[in-house]
């Protein structure tokens, strides 16, 4: 009986230590579960909220793509808009240079008129201010009003035709280093045969080129003379026109600019100035005659 008592009491406390074991199993079991299902709950609202959160950054971004697009969108207008004004200023601004340009050179086209125009008034001038000629022949006793004395006529009977020239500076600056050649007077057909030129001026070896200097006004006198009298067929020609006597040379100087000038001249007494033996004119021919 005691053996039985104590073998029921053995089982029933293992009987009972099992089921406080098993209580003890299935709590932590049901515990866990509810756990689980708390945290199930609670990513699920975490997910909600990082969806919303998602979802309003997306949103918020692009907001700000779309003002970034706009922003830019004004910039690109913005630049065009300062590109057309670039433009419109360097056009302007090439006018403006071109008009300067042409404004400058205008000026300098001006200046360059101006001085020019100025030292062609104050240099010097040198021509050839008035000529005669003497001793060309008698007149013919048909003439009347012939002068006494008669320049024109023989009066040195040992020399020929005697030309006087009068050489001016018309400038109002002086004129330096003056070099002036005549040529000995010659008779030649009238008008000169172009195929056949005037001689040209022989340098005498040895022989020093004088040089002078003109004052404004200044006058330098020349007097060439023809080596022999004219035959009586030479002074036939003279007053048929057929011929003339022919006088030429040239003037070198330079002025007060540092300038080389050259005039040259030709000049004739023909029976068109005047009758022979009573004219003493000189005509200026129709060629030979310039001015630098």
């Amino acid at each position: 009986m005691r053996m039985a008592l104590i073998f029921i009491l053995i089982a029933w406390t293992g009987t009972s230590f099992a089921q406080e074991k098993l209580n003890n199993t299935i709590k932590p079991q049901a515990s866990s579960e509810k756990q689980k299902t708390e945290a199930e709950q609670s990513g699920g609202e975490e997910r909600t909220a990082i969806d919303r959160g998602i979802k309003k950054f997306t949103g918020l971004t692009a907001l700000a793509t779309f003002l970034l697009f706009v922003a830019a969108s004004i910039q690109v207008g913005l630049f065009w808009w300062q590109l057309r004004l670039i433009r419109s200023s360097l056009a302007d601004t090439k006018s403006a240079a071109e008009a300067a340009k042409k404004s400058a050179e205008i000026a300098e086209r001006t200046v360059i008129t101006m001085k020019d125009t100025a030292e062609r008034q104050l240099r010097a001038h040198v021509f050839v201010e008035m000529g005669y000629i003497g001793n060309v022949a008698d007149p013919l006793p048909t003439y009347t009003g012939v002068p006494s004395p008669n320049p024109a006529a023989i009066n040195f009977p040992t020399v020929g035709p005697i030309v006087n020239l009068r050489i001016k500076n018309f400038g109002q600056t002086p004129a330096y280093e003056v070099i002036h050649w005549t040529f000995i007077p010659i008779i030649r057909e009238y008008p000169l045969n172009p195929q056949t030129p005037l001689p040209k001026r022989q340098r005498v070896p040895g022989a020093p080129i004088t040089k002078m200097t003109l004052g404004p006004g200044g006058i330098i006198i020349k007097n060439i003379r023809m080596n022999a009298q004219l035959t009586a067929q030479e002074i036939d020609d003279l007053r048929n026109g057929s011929k003339a006597i022919y006088i030429w040379g040239i003037i070198v100087y330079k002025d007060v600019f540092k300038k080389w000038h050259r005039t040259r001249y030709r000049m004739m007494h023909v029976v068109h100035g005047g009758a022979i033996g009573l004219s003493t004119d000189l005509t200026g021919y129709g060629e030979g005659n310039d001015a630098t």
